[in-house]
């Protein structure tokens, strides 16, 4: 399954600096080591700087929430994040197209 996790500024975000300039070093070495678990579906920045956005492919919701809950970027209090089941109805990427009809 996939699921849809979304992160936003927390406690230990630096206010007034880009995402680029937060201390995120251990989130993208965690982040690395999940993308060659081929637990990562698709993953980045929200070019809004007002966090990002993770999409892991798991067995189960709780496996998501454990692997966003140990992320250094949620343990070090610089984002809070959400999980949310998801799936993909399109995918340019892929070609996938699962909207009834087409």
């Amino acid at each position: 399954m996939l699921v849809a996790c979304t992160y936003k500024p927390g406690r230990n975000w630096i206010s007034g600096k880009s995402i680029h300039e937060q201390r995120l070093g251990n989130h993208i070495k965690y982040m690395l080591m999940l993308n060659n678990l081929g637990k990562v579906a698709i993953a980045g920045p929200l070019m809004d700087n007002s966090g990002g956005l993770n999409v892991f492919h798991v067995e189960s919701l709780e496996e998501a929430e454990q692997i966003m809950y140990h992320d250094p970027a949620i343990t070090e209090g610089i984002c809070v994040g959400e999980a949310h089941p998801w799936y993909s109805l399109l995918n340019s990427w892929t070609g996938e197209n699962l909207v009834s009809g087409q």
